[in-house]
């Protein structure tokens, strides 16, 4: 017999979704499911929300097969899709495979993330998974796109999407391109708000500013993204981001990670400079592993804000400086010169500026020699930021598994006494915030004593 809810049906929809939000695992959406038609229709569209394609089977993610049945035996749950992330492999590609067909059933995608794991022989341009890649690609309701380890890539496969705002990319070369998957070219170039760059992207970097529509026309509107990410980790890179930023005028937030050495922030306020009018938020992190330790641990930024001052718009600054644990820290006085340059006038804007010092202290079981390490770079680091400061900051420590929390906490506490031999000066504004793997019962004696001075532990 039928049940019929004597709920009206707006009221019975709220209801699902709030269970949704509370509801990571679908254990509760999916025994509602099982109350009645009305019921199984409206959890649906959040259990089939978001949905993962992967085949070596490592943990519950379905795979393309187990995609295909349930496509096959209920074509209306694709309408429920919305975010779809593919594992692109080579069990998928046999000439008989239903995968392409019974992704073309998805007409609603909002997000889509593809990682390639295909051999290299196996061309982008040219695979059994080409047609529905594209029809993916294509949706008009597609805003966000993130992909991962194509080599040899065509920005002009994305002519059009002209509904994109998001695009995530990882570890991609780019290649040009004669040919192209668009009969009709859309009146307007690509225009995406957001943009991310990670490792190993140097080619698609530069050459996105260049890459061309058929008509001569950019593939993309430059002009009016409004935030960009980049991770740095060449020369190579740092060059194609030079090129790419020259085609950027209004971008409002910019955060870049470098690999220092090799690379330093020289030539940063130049590239930076085509939007300077319209940067807000302004975030660089160096990862230093100077095994030296003789070089600027700011990686030459001092000279480059310097630069900058008198001619920006700058509202919030995050200077984040990670150091490995097993390297020492120069003991020059970079940190007061940036202190000087951030506090002098130029800055007509700046609400808010914020120095993160972090050191991760991975402490194997046993390993007394990594634990000293830990102490010596966590000295060192200190030492470069004693000086008189107006900066805020925090310093991180990552505890491992065979150390002693209430030990590591006494060291890191010595720090913020004014009698010890490296004191953090009382006119900065620092706070210690400490992760630890350690067991339970240390942890919890670590937070009680870092509750005790008034810090945060987790």
């Amino acid at each position: 017999m039928t049940y019929h809810p004597t709920l009206p049906f707006e009221i019975i929809e709220m209801i699902i979704d709030a269970v949704a939000q509370h509801d990571p695992t679908f254990s509760s959406l999916k025994t509602c499911s099982l109350a009645c038609q009305i019921f199984l229709e409206l959890c649906r569209k959040h259990i089939f929300a978001s949905i993962t394609i992967h085949d070596r089977n490592r943990g519950p993610n379905p795979t393309s097969a187990a995609l295909v049945r349930l496509l096959s035996t209920t074509p209306g749950i694709a309408d429920h899709i919305r975010k779809l992330r593919w594992l692109v492999e080579l069990e998928q590609l046999p000439h008989n495979a239903p995968l392409p067909g019974i992704l073309e059933k998805i007409m609603k995608l909002e997000s889509l993330t593809i990682n390639w794991a295909l051999p290299l022989d196996i061309q982008w341009s040219d695979n059994r998974l080409r047609s529905a890649i594209l029809h993916l690609l294509h949706l008009p309701t597609l805003i966000r796109l993130e992909m991962h380890d194509v080599q040899d890539f065509a920005f002009a496969d994305l002519i059009p999407c002209t509904n994109l705002h998001e695009l995530r990319l990882h570890a991609m070369k780019s290649v040009e391109t004669e040919s192209t998957s668009v009969s009709i070219l859309p009146p307007k170039p690509v225009q995406v708000d957001t943009l991310f760059f990670g490792v190993r992207c140097s080619t698609a970097i530069s050459m996105m500013g260049a890459s061309l529509r058929p008509d001569g026309r950019p593939v993309f509107n430059l002009a009016v993204l409004a935030s960009i990410q980049l991770q740095l980790d060449t020369f190579e890179d740092f060059e194609a981001s030079r090129k790419l930023f020259q085609h950027c005028s209004r971008l409002s937030k910019v955060a870049i990670l470098l690999d220092s050495p090799p690379l330093t922030w020289t030539g940063i306020a130049k590239m930076l400079k085509p939007s300077i009018g319209t940067l807000t938020h302004l975030h660089l992190k160096t990862a230093t592993e100077d095994e030296t330790g003789a070089n600027d641990p700011l990686g030459g930024l001092v000279p480059e804000l310097e630069e900058m001052r008198h001619q920006n718009v700058v509202e919030k600054v995050t200077i984040d400086v990670f150091v490995s644990s097993y390297y020492e820290c120069s003991h020059g006085d970079d940190w007061g010169l940036l202190d000087i340059v951030m506090t002098q006038s130029g800055w007509p804007k700046l609400k808010g500026f914020t120095a993160l010092l972090t050191t991760t202290a991975a402490i194997a079981v046993g390993c007394a020699s990594s634990d000293v390490n830990a102490h010596s770079t966590l000295r060192s680091l200190i030492a470069t930021i004693n000086t008189p400061s107006n900066l805020r900051g925090s310093l991180t420590l990552i505890l491992g598994v065979g150390i002693s929390a209430q030990r590591c906490w006494n060291f890191l506490h010595s720090y913020h006494d004014p009698a010890s031999e490296h004191p953090i000066r009382q006119g900065g504004s620092w706070s210690t915030f400490i992760a630890s793997s350690a067991p339970v019962q240390d942890r919890e004696r670590l937070v009680a004593v870092a509750n005790a001075v008034g810090h945060h532990c987790q």
